[in-house]
Formats: C-alpha cells, structure tokens, sequence
C-alpha cells in the first residue's frame, strides 16, 4: 500500500485528519476514515492503536505544532505589535487615534520586558539562616566524633 511522505497510509492519513477535526475522539475517527469495524468497541480499539504507532503520533505532533504557531503571538511579534502602539500606529481596521493612555501602557510593557524596572527590596535584621547552619554542622562534627 502506497504511503505518504510522512509515511502514512491513505487510511492512516484520513485517521489523522479526522482525529484532528473531531477534537481528538479516536473512535470518531477511526469511523470516519472508513476503517472495517463491527462495533464502537472495535472502533475505540482501532482508534487508541493508531495512537500508540509513532508514525500517526509524529505527524499530529508535528501538525499540533504548526496550527498552534498560526494560532499564537510569538515573543517577537508580541513585542512588535506593543511596539507599534506605544508610536501611536494605528489599528487597521479602526481610524481612531491610539489614546496617550493605551500608548503609556504599550511603552511601561515593553520597558518592563527589556528589565527597565528592577524592584529593589531592602532586607534588614536577622534572617537566621546563618545561626541554624553553623549550629547543624557543629551537630555533624559531634557526631563524627562519637
């Protein structure tokens, strides 16, 4: 039987597929993909053993992936779009100006992410560590010495 790049089966690939558009019910899948079933037993059965071949488990893995990066703000686009509003770019699908408060926001945001603002906390007293360590080596030394 002829495979795919990714070295699934027509069957295979259909199973994915449809694993994929069902939301991850593998009984559903294996239905839909037009596997020789008797029963939703049987099917269950079909579907959890495509998930346990490593070709089936790379390709959702790898097509996981991709519509999550299509999905989800990277780091730097993140920081490319916090950009363009603290300089007052506009949305393009809005002509309203960009309000001085959302661009104060844009710009205290990207300074915290570039470490502008480092919070200093001033300690004092006795923090006790120090007494509870010497008084725990001099307990082992003790020790030793029985």
């Amino acid at each position: 039987m002829a495979k795919d790049e990714y070295g699934l089966t027509p069957k295979q690939r259909a199973f994915c597929d449809y694993y994929i558009a069902n939301h991850g019910n593998a009984t559903q899948a294996a239905k839909d993909a037009g596997y020789n079933c008797k029963s939703d037993l049987a099917f269950r059965s079909q579907g959890t053993e495509n998930l346990t071949k490593p070709n089936i488990v790379a390709y959702l893995d790898l097509v996981s992936k991709e519509a999550a990066a299509k999905r989800l703000v990277g780091k730097d686009e993140a920081l490319e779009i916090l950009s363009g509003i603290a300089r007052g770019q506009k949305d393009p699908n809005s002509e309203d100006e960009v309000p001085y408060s959302v661009r104060a926001k844009a710009a205290e945001l990207l300074l915290k992410v570039y470490g502008a603002f480092i919070d200093k906390v001033e300690i004092s007293g006795n923090v006790g560590i120090a007494a509870e360590l010497d008084e725990a080596w001099r307990r082992v030394k003790e020790h030793d010495k029985d």
